[in-house]
C-alpha cells in the first residue's frame, strides 16, 4: 500500500509503507505536466500514462532487445517528464551501447519492477488529488 505525504513546501512524495523508496521523487513535475491540460482532461492524461507504462512494461519483459531499447527510450522521456528520475536514469543507462546483454537483462528486470510501482503511485497520486 502506498501513502502520500505532503511536505511543508507542498511537495508530495509517496512512500510504499514497506520501506521501498518511491519511484516518483517530485510530484511537482507530474503536477506541472498535468497543468497544461484543463481539469477535464486530467483523467484521460493519467489513463494514457498508465496505458503507456503498461505497454512499455510488457515490451521490457518480452526480451526482444531492439524493442526493449525503443521502450527504454520512450520510458526515459515519460519518466523524466513526471519526476521519476531514477527510472529515467535507468532507461538512459540501458540505451548506452556498451551495455552487455546481462546488464541489459538486469536493467530490464529492474525497470519492470519500477514501472509496476510507478503505476501504483500514479493511481495513488490521482486518488489523493481527488480527495483534496
Amino acid at each position: 500500500m502506498t501513502e502520500t505525504e505532503v511536505s511543508r513546501s507542498g511537495e508530495r512524495s509517496v512512500s510504499s509503507g514497506d520501506g521501498n523508496e518511491a519511484v516518483l521523487h517530485d510530484h511537482r513535475l507530474l503536477e506541472a505536466a498535468l497543468a497544461f491540460a484543463g481539469p477535464e482532461d486530467r483523467p484521460a492524461i493519467l489513463a494514457q500514462m498508465l496505458d503507456d507504462l503498461t505497454r512499455i512494461g510488457a515490451v521490457l519483459a518480452d526480451g526482444q532487445p531492439a524493442a526493449q531499447l525503443r521502450a527504454a527510450h520512450e520510458l526515459k522521456g515519460l519518466a523524466a517528464t513526471i519526476g521519476a528520475v531514477r527510472l529515467a536514469d535507468m532507461a538512459a543507462l540501458m540505451q548506452q551501447p556498451q551495455q552487455a546483454e546481462a546488464a541489459r537483462t538486469a536493467l530490464c528486470m529492474a525497470m519492470c519492477a519500477q514501472v509496476g510501482q510507478l503505476k501504483q503511485e500514479l493511481v495513488s497520486f490521482d486518488d489523493s488529488r481527488r480527495a483534496t
